[in-house]
């Protein structure tokens, strides 16, 4: 009897050392636990911080980028000035964050607002062979009359196109929503690595009627006009960069560029941009970065965003 007892002692003993032991493990795990949970909080926590300073800090730059583009008080928007070169970004301090910003003149393409005369169903006599050129130009000819219904305002169906349920019949609020066409994709409106032909070439949501042809790419001045073309255009790009155009009668100078188009086309070309694009870095003191893109528009002697994207 003696003997059972001990050995009921023994055995309870070793229960007793392995439940310390599993408490004790089981411990150790909540405690590791709590410590993760602890740090990935306190990152969390940091991250966020992080997020929220150097957005301060971005609103703050945009408010001097805003003050730079409204003091620009020449009568063109380009390349080759200091505040919008492509090369050379803006270098501002706020507190502790460095801001490296490049700012972007925008309407140099055709704007898909302004496509169409007010009565919202009319394209602009200047843009109709622009229009059609721009379709065959991806590989789609015929497509400018069902996207002119896609987008026209009302319901009434154009020669060689159709109306269908579900189309906005209004200019896109993003070049995206074109995909609402059957046979445009991501690939028609941007493009791919093995082919550059997009629509993202040629059109933007932004602007009205006239394009900056200080900042218009060499390919959609090359399609302003049949007679222009793609030597014309490009004698126009390389004088620009000396003597931006700010004028009508400037583009009489440029050589080899037909002066008989530019009756036809001074109604939707302009020399200042309402738009402009900001890509800017926010750099913290130790060395984390935030990318911002973001788009405003200029209004008489304010800039609003207009787009913000991070």
């Amino acid at each position: 009897m003696y003997m059972k007892r001990r050995c009921l002692l023994r055995n309870n003993n070793g229960f007793i050392l392995v439940s310390v032991l599993m408490s004790t493990a089981l411990l150790l795990t909540v405690a590791t636990g709590l410590a993760w949970t602890a740090r990935n909080a306190l990152a969390g926590a940091s991250s966020i911080r992080i997020a929220a300073e150097t957005r301060s800090a971005a609103e703050t730059a945009l408010s001097e980028i805003g003050r730079l583009i409204i003091a620009d008080l020449n009568q063109h928007d380009s390349y080759n000035e200091p505040l919008y070169s492509p090369t050379e970004p803006l270098d501002i301090r706020v507190g502790e964050y460095r801001i490296l910003a490049v700012v972007e003149p925008l309407d140099g393409k055709i704007p898909l607002r302004g496509l169409f005369l007010p009565d919202g169903v009319t394209i602009r006599s200047e843009y109709e062979y622009p229009w059609q050129k721009i379709w065959e130009e991806i590989g789609m000819e015929g497509m400018e009359a069902v996207a002119a219904d896609f987008m026209d305002c009302d319901t009434k169906q154009r020669p060689g196109s159709f109306e269908a349920e579900g189309w906005i019949n209004r200019p896109p609020a993003h070049i995206s929503e074109m995909k609402l066409i059957d046979g445009i994709s991501d690939l028609t409106i941007y493009g791919g690595p093995d082919d550059n032909r997009s629509l993202s070439l040629y059109f933007d949501i932004y602007g009205t009627e006239k394009i900056n042809i200080n900042t218009a790419p060499i390919h959609v001045i090359a399609l302003l006009d049949r007679r222009i073309g793609t030597d014309a255009a490009e004698s126009l790009a390389y004088y620009r960069l000396k003597y931006p155009i700010e004028k009508i009668d400037d583009l009489k100078k440029v050589p080899g560029f037909p002066v008989a188009v530019i009756s036809k086309i001074k109604n939707i070309i302009k020399f200042k941009s309402d738009h402009f694009f900001i890509k800017m870095t926010v750099e913290t003191e130790n060395s984390e970065t935030r990318n911002f893109r973001i788009t405003v528009k200029k209004e008489g002697g304010t800039v609003k965003t207009v787009r913000w994207e991070e």
